[in-house]
């Protein structure tokens, strides 16, 4: 990628930050990392309650990878 065209996006990214009144920082507190990720129950004797608080469980990136290329498989066989 030309040099040109790498500052343009890291100009955008900083601008569109300030534009949406998002900072890097706020970001990171609001979905980083360090936040348990919700998980959907599947099992046949799970309610369908909405109103109930999800199980949620700690951030490992492998689990969420996993848990991605499963879901990617499955929506290829629908």
């Amino acid at each position: 990628m030309p040099r040109l065209a790498v500052r343009l996006e890291q100009a955008r990214a900083a601008r569109g930050g300030r534009a949406s009144g998002w900072t890097r920082l706020r970001l990171v507190e609001e979905f980083g990392p360090h936040l348990a990720v919700p998980v959907r129950d599947h099992s046949a004797d799970a309610s369908d309650d909405d109103a109930a608080e999800p199980r949620t469980e700690p951030y490992v990136r492998e689990i969420q990878e996993k848990r991605l290329r499963a879901a990617e498989r499955a929506m290829n066989q629908a």
